[in-house]
C-alpha cells in the first residue's frame, strides 16, 4: 500500500511555481515543428475522410458542437456565424462542423494558434477558416464575434491566468470552454503532463513519424479564479461533464468539465 501512494506522488510532480517546471518540461513543445507538421499531416487526412465518410464523434468534440445549438435558433434570419477557435490547431472542429452543417449557412471561423501553426495551417485557407497568432487581430477581422470557443487549452498555457483574462475581454455572443481542468482549492497547481507524439491532432500517426514522449507544462489554475473571471461578462447556461482535459494529481482535487455561457 505504502509503495502504491508513493508511486501515486511520483505519477505527476507539483513544481512551487511556472518557472520550475518550464524547466523540468520540454521548453515550447506545442511549437516544436515535428509536433505542427504531425498535426496538421493528420487534418489534411481527416479532411479527406470526411469527404467520403460519415462523421464520427468522440464526446469531448459533441459537447463542442453544443456551443452552435443557442446561436442556431437565434440565427433564423441571418446566414452568418463567427467563430474565434482559440489554440484550434489546424482547424479540425471547423471542418468537421461544416460537414454537417446546410452549405447555405455561411460560417466564418478564425483559428488563432502559435505562429508555427499558423504558417503550416495557411494552405488550408478558404473563405470560410483562416489562421492567425493575434487573438486581438482576430477579433478586429470578424468585427463581431458570435461565438468563442477554446477546447483543453487553458491547462497548457504560459499564463493561464492572463490568457483567461483575454479570453473574457473578447465579447462573444456565446463562449464555450470545452475540456477544462480546474484546481478547486485556492492555488493554482502547477505539473508536467507526458503524452505521445501521437496523441496530437485527429486520427493516427501518419507515416514518416516515429512515436516518443513528450513533455508539456500542465498547470490547474484555481477554480475559484475561472469561475469569478467568467462570470464578470458571462453568464453560465450549462455544464458538460467532461473529465478527458484532466488527470489525477495526488492529493489535489482536480476537476474537469466544460462550459457554454452567454454574454452578459
Amino acid at each position: 500500500m505504502i509503495s502504491t501512494i508513493k508511486n501515486l506522488k511520483n505519477i505527476y510532480r507539483i513544481y512551487p511555481d511556472y518557472e520550475t517546471a518550464y524547466k523540468n518540461s520540454d521548453p515550447n513543445a506545442y511549437q516544436a515543428e515535428e509536433i505542427v507538421e504531425v498535426v496538421f499531416q493528420k487534418t489534411l487526412i481527416y479532411k479527406e475522410f470526411l469527404d467520403k465518410n460519415p462523421l464520427y464523434l468522440l464526446p469531448s468534440v459533441a459537447n463542442s458542437f453544443c456551443c452552435l445549438i443557442p446561436k442556431l435558433a437565434e440565427n433564423i434570419n441571418n446566414s452568418t456565424i463567427k467563430v474565434i477557435d482559440f489554440e484550434g490547431a489546424c482547424g479540425a472542429l471547423y471542418f468537421q462542423i461544416r460537414k454537417i452543417l446546410p452549405k447555405n449557412l455561411k460560417l466564418l471561423w478564425a483559428v488563432v494558434e502559435t505562429p508555427t501553426m499558423v504558417n503550416k495551417a495557411k494552405v488550408l485557407e478558404n473563405q470560410e477558416i483562416s489562421f492567425h497568432n493575434s487573438l486581438v487581430y482576430a477579433f478586429h477581422l470578424l468585427e463581431k464575434v458570435d461565438i468563442f470557443h477554446t477546447s483543453a487549452t487553458i491547462q497548457a498555457l504560459d499564463n493561464p491566468r492572463e490568457y483567461l483574462k483575454k479570453m473574457v475581454s473578447i465579447p462573444a455572443d456565446y463562449a464555450f470552454f470545452n475540456r477544462i481542468g480546474v484546481h478547486k482549492g485556492k492555488n493554482d497547481i502547477y505539473t508536467v503532463h507526458k503524452s505521445k507524439l501521437s496523441w496530437n491532432g485527429p486520427g493516427d500517426l501518419p507515416k514518416g513519424f516515429q512515436d516518443k514522449w513528450v513533455k508539456y507544462l500542465y498547470s490547474f489554475i484555481s477554480e475559484e479564479f475561472f469561475l469569478n473571471t467568467i462570470e464578470k461578462k458571462y453568464q453560465i447556461l450549462a455544464k458538460f461533464e467532461d473529465n478527458s482535459g484532466i488527470y489525477p494529481v495526488f492529493g489535489y482535487p482536480i476537476e474537469g468539465y466544460a462550459l457554454l455561457c452567454k454574454l452578459k
